[in-house]
């Protein structure tokens, strides 16, 4: 995925004495090609005093000392400005280290007219918690033996971007760069994320959580009540990807307000040929208890919210039972095999069956309208050829400040976003360039 972040700087307390009179900024942010984290800047200090002044500049490691020239430094200097000049150190290029004090102060003969410090993040982890987790094995069977011996005492403690919050004693598993596909189980979660620990590069793949019974043979005395849950399954939590590089991924502004009866405009593609649909999907628990275990089925339907079409082969979900608020996460990639349907206009239907004591069984269905086409001409095997995999877009104020974080599935997606911005400039960056937009 491509994804470029902005870097991320808080200014600590400024102790300022006619602090207007020197400025001091952080420019030409160079990053590693991840997006996430900076490797180099510069900065730059204009004195507006009526003056020359004696700048003292530093940019220092957590812990090393805070006067002179020492271990940590990664830039040092002592300077006069006379009035009105500027200067920029050079490219200052910086370790893996997670943030940086970066200390000026002004003097004129023995007096202190303006000093500052502050903190600069060398990567941007908005969106990441902090998780430790325990390794359980690479297959299902494998990690459900492993949980319940307790076998695989080994930690990770990591940082991971996703798209929902892993619940504490659940197994998920993970594709975690650096690490490869694992069945994984929650032992600690943090609300944000650590700056000091290592991050997961990129989205990591998820599934999960997956139902874990080590009281096989040896019921629970306790057995959990599940009386009144709701599982809840929405447009907006499902995103779609397919050879319509014209389709927004959100299912929910496909085709706004659409309620069935004539087949809609926008609708995703699948080929005979073997162009594929790939869904991902978010069900929650929106109910007082926790729910009953049930399966999540797929159908290739000629009718809008209709399960009587013909099931996709080996695709079914066992969906665990779920704690109220907890959400499960999953995708799966179908081609026309799976339903062996001829060419025409379907809906792809998402279904989590109904159980009993499920407050709502209106909220357990989707419909993805899907056009299967016999025949890729040239205009077809294009779209298919320029699909783009997701990728982040990062929309900042005109004074660098990040306004907002998007995933899109291609440019269509970025400019409709763009094109939505409220009144005024904003700077846009998406792993490809970075442009300035004026919004009216």
């Amino acid at each position: 995925m491509k994804k470029t972040l902005l870097i991320l700087f808080f200014l600590g307390t400024i102790t300022a004495i006619h602090a207007q009179r020197v400025k001091m900024e952080i420019i030409d942010e160079k990053f590693e090609s991840n997006g996430v984290c900076k490797k180099s800047f510069r900065i730059r200090i204009t004195n507006n005093y009526n003056r020359t002044a004696t700048i003292r500049l530093s940019a220092k490691t957590p812990g090393a000392p805070s006067i002179g020239n020492s271990p940590g430094t990664v830039y040092y200097d002592t300077f006069d400005l006379r009035r009105g000049q500027t200067k920029t150190t050079p490219l200052i290029q910086i370790s893996n280290l997670n943030y940086y004090n970066i200390r000026a102060s002004a003097k004129r003969k023995t007096s202190t007219i303006w000093r500052s410090e502050l903190k600069l993040l060398r990567c941007n982890l908005n969106g990441f918690k902090q998780y430790i987790l325990e390794p359980r094995g690479e297959t299902e069977n494998s990690a459900i033996d492993n949980q319940c011996k307790n076998s695989q005492p080994l930690e990770t403690n990591i940082n991971l971007k996703l798209p929902i919050t892993l619940k504490k004693e659940r197994v998920y598993r993970l594709n975690i760069r650096g690490f490869g596909s694992y069945y994984w189980n929650v032992k600690q979660v943090s609300g944000d994320a650590n700056t000091s620990i290592r991050y997961a590069e990129g989205n990591s793949e998820l599934y999960g959580p997956i139902g874990i019974d080590c009281n096989v043979g040896d019921p629970d005395p306790n057995p959990v009540d599940t009386s009144n849950y709701n599982l809840d399954l929405v447009e907006s939590n499902v995103y779609i990807y397919s050879a319509c590089v014209t389709c927004p991924s959100q299912l929910n502004i496909l085709n706004p307000n659409f309620l069935g009866g004539t087949f809609p405009i926008n609708k995703h593609i699948m080929t005979i040929e073997g162009n594929t649909v790939q869904t991902q999907f978010i069900i929650k628990n929106i109910g007082k208890t926790s729910s009953k275990s049930t399966k999540v089925n797929f159908y290739l339907s000629d009718d809008y919210n209709s399960t009587f079409g013909v099931r996709a082969n080996e695709k079914t979900i066992n969906l665990p039972s779920l704690k109220p608020d907890e959400e499960f996460f999953a995708d799966r990639t179908f081609t026309i095999s799976d339903f062996g349907r001829k060419p025409g206009k379907y809906y792809l239907v998402i279904d989590v069956e109904p159980n009993t004591n499920d407050s709502d069984n209106q909220n357990n269905l989707v419909n993805i309208p899907i056009e299967v086409k016999s025949g890729v001409n040239r205009g077809l095997r294009r779209l298919n050829e320029i699909q783009e995999k997701p990728y982040q877009i990062n929309i900042f104020t005109l004074g660098g400040l990040l306004k907002s974080t998007h995933f899109v599935q291609n440019t269509y997606e970025e400019k409709e976003i763009v094109n939505k911005l409220p009144k005024g400039i904003f700077i846009i960056k998406n792993g490809v360039k970075t442009y300035k937009v004026s919004s009216k």
